[in-house]
C-alpha cells in the first residue's frame, strides 16, 4: 500500500492563505463568489397623470394585473396622482399601490400637493420626500419636485435651486452607475410656444436643466400629459406618459384630447440593456369592450361642463392646426394683393407718360 507523505509546511500554509481569500472575497462580493456578474441592464415601468382613473378601480385592477405579470424590477409614478384634495381618493390610491408586487417610487404633481392639505396627504399615503433617488439593479434614479409655488399660491412647472442642487450632487457619481435616469413630473422640455406659454411659462429647460443633464443621464421621463410622446430634447432622451383624461366631439365622433399617441389608460414598459433605452407602451386592457375612460363618472365635487369643455378643447385644438395655415395663407394673400396693386398701377403711369 502506497504511503501519502505529508504536505510541506510552504504547501500548507498556500493552501490555507488561498482558503482565507475566498471567504473574503464571498464575504465582501457575494455575487462575484457565485458566479454572478453585476446587472448591467434594468426593467421598469412607467405611469403618469393617472388621476383620470382614480375613482374608477376596475382600470387601476386591470392595470395592477397587467404590470404585475412582467418580470420587472420597479414601478414609477410620474405625479397627478389625484384628482384633489380628496382623502377618498388617496386611499383608492394606496389601495392601487399596495397592490403592485414590484417596488413603487413616485413623483408630486401639481394636483397632489397644491391643495392645502396636499404636502400632509403626500408624507401620510406616499412617505417619501418630495425629491430623493433609488438605485435598482445598480442604475440610478433621481426623482424631483417640479413644482414651484408662487407668492399668488399658484404653481410654476420649474426646479428651482434646491432641486438643481440635489440632481447635481447626484449626478457627481454617475459613473458609478449601469446608467441614470431622471423623472419629475412637468415636461419641461417642451419649446415655448402659445400653447406650452399658456400652461407653463418659462421653465428654464434650456438654460438650468439640460447643461446638467447632458452626457450624464440615459433618459428623463415626465408625466404632465394626457397621452405618450417621446423626443431628443437637446440631446437627451425624453418621455413624457400620461393617461387620457377627457374625449371630445368632432367631425361626429370621439376622439382624444390630445392625439399624439394613445387613447386608453397605458403604461410604459422601459428595458435598458446594453447602455440601450427600450420602450414599450401597453394599453390597460378591461375585462368590458371599452377602454376608454368614462369621463362621466367624475365625481360631483369636481364637476364639469360638458358643452363649454368640449368648446374649449376643440378651439385649442383647432388653433393649434390652423394657426399655421392661417398665418401662410395670410401670407400668401397679401403677396397677391401687393401684386394686383402693382398692376393697377403700372397702366396709369404708363397713360401719363403719353
Amino acid at each position: 500500500m502506497a504511503r501519502t507523505e505529508p504536505q510541506s509546511t510552504l504547501c500548507r500554509t498556500g493552501l490555507g492563505a488561498l482558503r482565507a481569500l475566498f471567504v473574503i472575497t464571498t464575504l465582501a462580493f457575494p455575487r462575484f463568489a457565485h458566479g454572478q456578474e453585476p446587472p448591467t441592464d434594468v426593467t421598469f415601468v412607467v405611469v403618469g397623470h393617472i388621476y383620470p382613473g382614480i375613482d374608477q378601480p376596475e382600470i387601476l385592477q386591470a392595470a395592477v394585473r397587467q404590470i404585475n405579470a412582467l418580470d420587472i424590477d420597479g414601478v414609477f409614478l410620474l405625479g397627478d396622482l389625484v384628482r384633489g384634495d380628496d382623502e377618498g381618493e388617496w386611499k383608492q390610491l394606496r389601495k392601487f399601490l399596495d397592490a403592485l408586487n414590484a417596488p413603487w417610487f413616485a413623483v408630486p404633481g401639481n394636483h397632489d400637493i397644491s391643495p392645502p392639505e396636499g404636502r400632509q396627504r403626500w408624507a401620510t399615503h406616499i412617505g417619501t420626500p418630495l425629491h430623493h433617488h433609488v438605485v435598482l439593479n445598480d442604475h440610478q434614479f433621481i426623482l424631483l419636485d417640479s413644482n414651484v409655488r408662487k407668492s399668488n399660491g399658484e404653481i410654476r412647472p420649474e426646479l428651482d435651486d434646491d432641486q438643481r442642487a440635489f440632481l447635481t450632487a447626484a449626478l457627481e457619481n454617475a459613473n458609478d452607475y449601469h446608467g441614470n435616469f431622471v423623472m419629475f413630473h412637468h415636461v419641461l422640455w417642451l419649446p415655448n410656444s402659445i400653447l406650452t406659454n399658456r400652461f407653463y411659462g418659462e421653465t428654464h429647460w434650456k438654460d438650468r436643466v439640460a447643461p446638467l443633464l447632458s452626457g450624464k443621464v440615459d433618459a428623463v421621463f415626465a408625466g404632465d400629459v394626457h397621452s405618450y410622446f417621446h423626443s431628443n430634447a437637446d440631446g437627451i432622451p425624453c418621455y413624457a406618459v400620461g393617461w387620457p383624461q377627457t374625449v371630445l366631439l368632432v367631425g361626429g365622433r370621439e376622439v382624444p384630447h390630445q392625439q399624439i399617441y394613445h387613447s386608453k389608460p397605458f403604461f410604459l414598459v422601459v428595458r435598458f440593456v446594453d447602455g440601450v433605452v427600450r420602450s414599450e407602451a401597453v394599453a390597460v386592457k378591461l375585462d368590458t369592450a371599452s377602454t376608454l375612460l368614462d369621463t362621466a363618472r367624475v365625481p360631483e365635487k369636481y364637476p364639469r361642463k360638458p358643452g363649454i369643455d368640449r368648446l374649449k378643447a376643440l378651439v385649442r385644438l383647432n388653433l393649434h392646426v390652423a394657426l399655421p395655415v392661417i398665418a401662410a395663407g395670410s401670407a400668401l394673400a397679401g403677396a397677391l394683393a401687393a401684386t394686383y396693386l402693382l398692376r393697377r398701377r403700372r397702366p396709369k403711369a404708363e397713360q401719363s407718360e403719353l
